[in-house]
């Protein structure tokens, strides 16, 4: 467990100076072009080793801790917000930030450490198909963009990805390369790489909200399928301290995303 909680915990800061580069780059780049930006593309390849060390990490952890733990990446964004985009979060945000990482550590002593337990009859052609119609949503607030929905996408892109990264993980070799599970895993993680960048596309000072709503949905999606049809569990007794956290997360999540936004142009818009 140890190997699984440090692994969780490292693509956490991984993932939150992801949020910080993938920022900049947005300010820099309208629309697709932004997969050219070198700070994207840094970005990005952070978002994909955090998430591989995520992977590593639900070897031991269930999907409600794991995804808690890397909802506390919104720390290192509001930081490194603060320091290198010039946002200035009240205190209010900052105690935020405090309740997000004290409902991790709840959340991370509730867990039931083990594997997922077998997916149930039929549960990759359930995922096949909310793939499909995330990518139709997907298409739809592309054109469209607002940034509230698109990070919501963004979340469910990347919660699809965790589910089924969840449900695969363990198997031999042979059986990963016929396991349609593992090409919906990358199908998902497209969605949530692109609906994130629009997300931040939308505005110059979109980073924390675009990153509470994405967390938001990260921490509910996935530990709902976790418990309900994987199997996850949390120690005996630990059940309403373990919801309480997750709230506590959540509420404290949405708080971050109202925090202000650059001292030098507020309120500018960079949507084509």
């Amino acid at each position: 467990m140890g190997v699984s909680l440090v692994s969780a915990v490292v693509a956490s800061l991984a993932m939150g100076v992801a949020a910080i580069l993938q920022a900049i780059a947005a300010r820099r780049a309208v629309g697709m072009s932004i997969l050219r930006n070198p700070l994207y593309v840094a970005g990005l390849g952070l978002d994909v080793a955090g998430w591989g060390l995520s992977v590593v990490a639900m070897r031991h952890l269930p999907l409600l801790a794991v995804q808690t733990i890397l909802a506390a990446s919104l720390a290192v964004t509001v930081v490194l917000g603060a320091l290198v985009l010039r946002l200035k979060p009240g205190r209010s945000v900052w105690t935020a930030v405090v309740v997000v990482c004290l409902a991790c550590g709840v959340v991370v002593m509730a867990a039931q450490p083990g594997p997922p337990g077998p997916a149930p009859a039929g549960f990759s052609a359930a995922m096949g198909i909310a793939l499909g119609l995330l990518v139709v949503a997907a298409v739809l607030s592309f054109r469209h963009p607002h940034t509230a929905a698109c990070a919501v996408l963004a979340g469910l892109g990347y919660s699809g990805a965790a589910v089924a990264a969840r449900a695969v993980h363990g198997a031999p070799i042979d059986v990963l390369l016929a396991e349609p599970l593992v090409w919906l895993i990358a199908g998902f993680a497209v969605v949530g790489a692109v609906m994130f960048a629009r997300a931040l596309e939308t505005r110059d000072d979109a980073v924390n909200e675009a990153s509470a709503w994405l967390w938001v949905i990260e921490i509910v999606a996935p530990s709902l399928i976790g418990v309900l049809v994987l199997g996850d569990q949390v120690r005996p007794g630990w059940a309403i301290p373990t919801v309480v956290a997750i709230v506590a997360a959540i509420v404290a999540t949405m708080r971050i995303s109202s925090s202000p936004g650059l001292v030098d142009v507020p309120g500018h818009s960079r949507m084509p």
